[in-house]
């Protein structure tokens, strides 16, 4: 790969490598140019279309090694894992319930809070509604709070 200091000129972001700038700069155009073969599904970046490629093949190389289960991406993976680890990251500000999942909580704010938060509880620009991750600033304490479904203390 060839060193330079390289910039994007529609946001100024400075890259080490220009093949970096090159996949960067995709996020500011529409162009998709990697399709599927098989549904015509277009992807920005070659290893998107290689992930999406396993949704017709059926392959999960990515397997957990707590149990027999297998994703298609890494990602799957990795949000999968909590169900072994116990871990629940996402919390309710509202009611400081406690989710292994965002889908989860997102679940809960509709059923329970109909998606709606006390206004000093309103997230900043850019940051879902409802929800926080553990360790952030916002996020509930371990004193005391409440898990998703047992209602006990984490």
């Amino acid at each position: 790969p060839r060193q330079c200091p390289c910039f994007c000129t529609e946001c100024g972001k400075s890259f080490r490598y220009r093949s970096d700038l090159r996949r960067h700069f995709a996020r500011h155009t529409a162009l998709k140019p990697h399709a599927c073969p098989r549904c015509g599904k277009g992807f920005k970046h070659s290893f998107n279309l290689a992930n999406h490629l396993r949704s017709h093949t059926g392959e999960r190389p990515y397997r957990c090694s707590a149990c027999p289960k297998g994703f298609r991406d890494s990602t799957g993976l990795l949000h999968h894992q909590v169900v072994h680890t116990g871990e629940k990251p996402y919390c309710c500000l509202v009611c400081e319930l406690r989710f292994s999942s965002r889908s989860s909580l997102g679940r809960h704010l509709k059923r329970q809070h109909r998606g709606v938060l006390p206004s000093p509880l309103q997230p900043g620009p850019g940051a879902e509604p409802g929800w926080t991750r553990q360790g952030s600033p916002a996020s509930c304490g371990s004193e005391g709070r409440k898990s998703e479904g047992d209602g006990e203390p984490r």
